[in-house]
């Protein structure tokens, strides 16, 4: 087969050509190029959903942990709030021997509890502490069960967690109301 041949036989052929060409680069670019866009954002999503669920997955055993272990009632709860309905500290002292009380009495131990007074303002309406315990993840949950009792506690503002094998070191800070 010639040259000319070839273009004889393309030469009345060629609009046809042009056209099945057109068509098959307009399909690309309208109708698989922009949906290649969102099937990767739906695949960026899925990996994020899978990565959520295996976290929850990892998690369950810690939260079916907390609930077996959890040995209150709601009767003993109520009475542990009457007992404390009565107890308004008077000053900072009285404040870090209250919640000292109930760190020990959650099984942590004490490492340090101080009153921040470096972020203390002149307008400020809260006295934040600073806390630094060591024990179990059982007894950090009573320790914040037993001091969201409290009535001069106004909000937790930061819990860290530093693990040193089965015992963990916790810091707490948290905003106490004074007047």
């Amino acid at each position: 087969m010639d040259k000319t041949q070839l273009y004889e036989i393309i030469k009345p052929n060629f609009s046809y050509i042009m056209t099945c060409f057109v068509v098959i680069v307009l399909t690309l670019l309208i109708g698989i190029w922009p949906y290649q866009a969102i099937i990767s954002d739906q695949d960026d999503e899925i990996s994020m959903l899978e990565y959520q669920i295996k976290e929850q997955e990892a998690l369950s055993p810690v939260l079916k942990t907390l609930i077996n272990s959890a040995d209150m009632t709601g009767n003993e709860l109520l009475m542990m709030e009457k007992e404390q309905a009565d107890t308004e500290p008077k000053d900072t002292y009285s404040i870090s021997h209250c919640l000292k009380q109930s760190a020990l009495q959650a099984g942590l131990s004490v490492l340090s509890i101080a009153p921040a007074l470096k972020t203390l303002t002149k307008d400020s309406k809260y006295l934040p502490f600073e806390l630094q315990l060591h024990g179990s993840l059982n007894g950090l949950r009573s320790f914040m069960m037993s001091i969201g009792r409290l009535q001069f506690l106004e909000h937790i503002e930061i819990i860290d967690i530093n693990s040193r094998g089965r015992m963990k070191e916790y810091y707490l800070k948290i905003l106490t109301s004074y007047k």
